[in-house]
């Protein structure tokens, strides 16, 4: 049996980097200097879709292709074209397929954005999901939104 992947060790399925912005459920220090870490798998999926909607809503990233040449940049060393067709690949979609804020919403639209947030957590992983926990933090960041 392998070893735990870096992000799963503190919650933080999408390894999303250590910076200034805080979510709910975060710990303000980490034991990963590096990457931020979190109460829950729950809590690190619900800060990969806030980040993800903002990459939409505010910053123009509205396909995947986008999305991922932002969160994951060649210029960091990351193969960012497999990154995007496999995401693509895994949700069945263009990777040029525009994404707006109904996209985020279900089920009044299909849980397209989960699917892709949980297709990242797979390419930063190399593990699936888990279900029950990106169910959760994706409802968590539906209910934030809502309110």
């Amino acid at each position: 049996m392998g070893s735990t992947a870096r992000g799963l060790k503190v919650n933080n399925p999408g390894n999303l980097r250590s910076s200034l912005d805080v979510f709910e459920g975060q710990k303000l220090i980490s034991s990963d200097g590096s990457f931020k870490e979190f109460d829950s798998l729950d809590y690190g999926y619900r800060a990969m879709a806030i980040i993800i909607y903002n990459y939409v809503t505010k910053y123009g990233s509205d396909t995947i292709r986008k999305i991922i040449t932002r969160y994951a940049p060649p210029t960091d060393g990351n193969n960012t074209e497999s990154y995007i067709a496999t995401v693509a690949n895994m949700v069945n979609a263009s990777p040029d397929r525009v994404i707006t804020e109904a996209d985020f919403t279900y089920p009044a639209a299909s849980p397209f954005m989960r699917n892709v947030v949980g297709s990242m957590t797979k390419i930063e992983t190399g593990s699936d999901p888990n279900a029950p926990e990106l169910a959760s933090g994706y409802q968590m960041f539906i209910n934030d939104r809502l309110v």
